[in-house]
């Protein structure tokens, strides 16, 4: 959702809130987090484990996950690495010829 936008001028096209999508509490998932109550784990919090870098591969997994499920509904499609994978994106990737997907 948080992708900016130029026009040919170079002039700033997401700079409101009419055209810029700010994440709201809807935008994240829903979540239940348990942490081990017997681990052997004693410098982690609750002596749990990998509290801090994992969200980020999680990210680039769903990522992929979208390029994939693109691929499956459009066999015509080529991935390409163009992040953020907006809506617009998808859509656009789900019925392109010939990797025909605007990348901005």
């Amino acid at each position: 959702m948080e992708e900016i936008s130029y026009d040919p001028h170079g002039r700033l096209l997401s700079n409101n809130l009419t055209n810029y999508k700010i994440p709201d509490i809807y935008a994240a998932p829903e979540i239940q987090v348990k942490f081990l109550p017997n681990s052997n784990n004693t410098t982690g919090l609750m002596n749990s484990k990998a509290v801090g870098e994992p969200p980020f591969i999680y990210g680039i997994a769903a990522f992929f996950a979208l390029q994939k499920a693109i691929q499956a509904f459009n066999p015509a499609y080529q991935a390409k690495l163009s992040a953020p994978m907006t809506p617009e994106k998808v859509l656009l990737a789900l019925y392109s010829k010939n990797n025909e997907i605007i990348n901005t």
